[in-house]
């Protein structure tokens, strides 16, 4: 072979290797980024509500077992969110940051460059209805402090699932839904509130624990008789009248809103009209649940 045709032939197998090496090289590039900045890579999982740095794809989703999130910098590190989901739209959103929302459409990347100048402890969400599971996606992100609750659990519901035949009374199934259902995520461990719902305008999401008074039942004995009604009538907002309950009119207009909201769900009022709506809502459960789950009444 002549020096020419040899050289050509050399020429040409080093540019079918350049054309196979190249996306592979350029792919690492794109995740590593520039050596002065960190990426983090964040995935959406719907199956448990998590954001997870956990690598994510056809041949592992199914199996799951996957981590959430625990992103811990250090004050003016400058940071790379690559941005993705695993199998639904997500909507990407740390509020605190300025970060997002944005939207994460399976099979493409977003990115993100910031730098980590405000120390504290931050939530990302994800704003898009994406599963049963979407409440429970609040990813933790920490500058400069110890992450007090790094991983807040994976969410394994059953909404399909009936109570237990050992659960008897009114309020143990209610607490069986309340669980079962996802409520806890954005109202608290046993209804006690306290969760940052960024830009509403009350701060946190209201707590539940203290439903009573607003319904006007002021004793142990106007929660037992109310209790009563709900165990032996099917539809209290029928009833004029209530045992044991003199007040009954108002505490049946709370007991109608309370339900109302359960069925249609509520948007919350913004703090600033200027910024993004607050990423925690209340949803309707009207597909979800049974009128008779919804009003209390239920004898499942």
């Amino acid at each position: 072979m002549k020096l020419r045709e040899l050289t050509a032939v050399i020429l040409t197998l080093a540019g079918i290797a350049a054309v196979a090496v190249l996306p592979f090289w350029y792919q690492r590039e794109r995740m590593e980024g520039p050596k002065d900045v960190r990426t983090i890579q964040l995935t959406g999982f719907a199956p448990n509500g998590i954001w997870t740095e956990d690598s994510v794809d056809g041949s592992n989703y199914w199996k799951g077992g996957f981590r959430p999130s625990d992103i811990r910098l250090t004050p003016g590190e400058k940071v790379r969110l690559v941005l993705r989901s695993a199998d639904v739209m997500h909507r990407f959103y740390l509020p605190e940051l300025g970060i997002g929302p944005i939207d994460l459409i399976p099979g493409h990347t977003e990115e993100v460059l910031f730098k980590a100048d405000k120390v504290g402890t931050f939530t990302c969400f994800c704003t898009a209805m994406c599963s049963d599971c979407h409440f429970f996606m609040h990813g933790l992100l920490s500058v400069g402090r110890d992450l007090v609750d790094a991983s807040r659990g994976l969410c394994v519901l059953n909404h399909d699932a009936p109570p237990p035949p050992s659960l008897t009374t009114l309020p143990e199934k209610g607490s069986y839904w309340f669980h079962n259902m996802g409520c806890i995520s954005c109202h608290g461990a046993e209804g006690s509130g306290g969760v940052t719902n960024f830009n509403y305008a009350k701060g946190t999401v209201p707590a539940l624990n203290t439903l009573a008074e607003r319904m006007f039942l002021q004793s142990k004995d106007d929660v037992q008789a109310f209790s009563k009604v709900l165990e032996q009538t099917k539809d209290p907002s029928r009833l004029k009248a209530a045992p044991g309950l003199s007040n009954w009119p108002l505490v049946l207009a709370q007991y109608k809103a309370v339900v109302n909201t359960i069925q249609s769900g509520s948007v919350p009022a913004k703090a600033d009209p200027n910024l993004p709506d607050p990423p925690l809502f209340m949803p309707s459960w009207r597909e979800k649940l049974n009128p008779e789950q919804i009003k209390g009444t239920s004898k499942n």
